[in-house]
């Protein structure tokens, strides 16, 4: 772990984190000199020697932070933080190695909610920093969400995810303002629809689209022969699940798992990913602590997997059979 290079102290700040510069290494000055004007995005930092001094005080770790549950509001702003401080270093001289995206190492303000990330300002440091996509991926997962909210932005923030795998500082960003924005919409009226008028013909009203939600039990199963949807089938409950999403998702959230496997603990939160791409389907296991099995397989994380019909699929140890219509 990359806090076991840092050291604890009360000085110069009332809470001090200090890294200790050694003989193979040395501060990075213009670094250093861009960081310390920059203070709104990286922590507060001095130097004296070969000793670097973090200042912690009033703040707690992103690992002790993600303990509670977070709003939308929390989420996005954090990913806007992160997003702002990855940015500016892909803008600037300083190196995407240097900055330590680590969650016992993103510091929170405790009273604003506000995330400083620490940039390390030394040549060859030997820490092991992890890319902005799979410290993304970390921090999604092991989210407490708030259930109350509707939790679809989670889901389009990991389909940008899995779409950009060379995401930037500048494409998170677009992504998070466009989901600030998107909550923003969702409080204007929508635009009161007037009555029907009586020279409408029978025709004009049939011709208007009916969403699935109001249309009777017997049409939408009608629909599904017209229009087949592929479906998963549970082995332990015989439950069919309808995917009718283009990013489908398998976890144990309730609000964003499209298949909820609530019983079972060697699922994980958010599990894996079926995805439709161009009218064909395949599975993705998403980083899930016991992984995915596609026909006896076990998958690659984060890798798309063509699914044929009468696949085979477990999810840990939890098997479905993939119907393709």
């Amino acid at each position: 772990m990359n806090i076991n290079y840092f050291d604890f102290a009360g000085k110069p700040y009332e809470a001090t984190l200090v890294y200790k510069v050694d003989s193979k290494s040395e501060i990075d000055k213009e670094a250093y000199k861009i960081i310390k004007e920059q203070e709104r995005i990286f922590a507060r930092t001095e130097t004296e020697g070969t000793e670097i001094y973090f200042e912690i005080s009033d703040k707690m770790s992103l690992k002790k932070y993600l303990t509670r549950p977070l709003s939308r509001g929390e989420v996005l702003g954090l990913l806007k933080n992160v997003a702002q401080a990855v940015k500016y270093v892909d803008e600037s001289d300083l190196k995407q190695e240097d900055l330590l995206l680590d969650v016992d190492l993103v510091l929170i303000d405790q009273e604003s909610g506000n995330a400083s990330l620490i940039y390390l300002p030394v040549t060859d440091h030997g820490l092991k920093i992890k890319s902005l996509r799979a410290f993304l991926k970390e921090i999604i997962v092991n989210i407490i969400y708030d259930e109350r909210e509707d939790l679809d932005y989670v889901g389009r923030i990991i389909s940008g995810l899995n779409t950009n795998k060379e995401i930037t500082g500048s494409d998170l960003l677009d992504l998070v303002e466009g989901l600030r924005n998107k909550k923003i919409s969702e409080v204007i009226p929508e635009p009161e629809v007037p009555a029907l008028k009586e020279e409408e013909s029978d025709q004009d009203i049939l011709s208007e689209d009916i969403s699935d939600a109001d249309a009777p039990e017997d049409i939408r199963e009608e629909e599904k022969d017209i229009m087949p949807v592929p479906y998963l089938v549970r082995d332990k409950s015989g439950e069919k699940v309808y995917i009718e999403k283009d990013e489908f998702m398998i976890g144990k959230i309730a609000g964003i798992a499209d298949c909820l496997i609530s019983d079972n603990p060697t699922v994980s939160r958010m599990h894996a990913i079926i995805k439709k791409v161009n009218g064909v389907y395949y599975v993705c296991d998403n980083y899930s602590t016991n992984s995915t099995f596609l026909n006896g397989e076990k998958l690659d994380p984060g890798k798309d997997y063509l699914l044929v019909d009468k696949a085979k699929i477990y999810f840990a140890n939890d098997g479905f059979t993939y119907y393709a219509k």
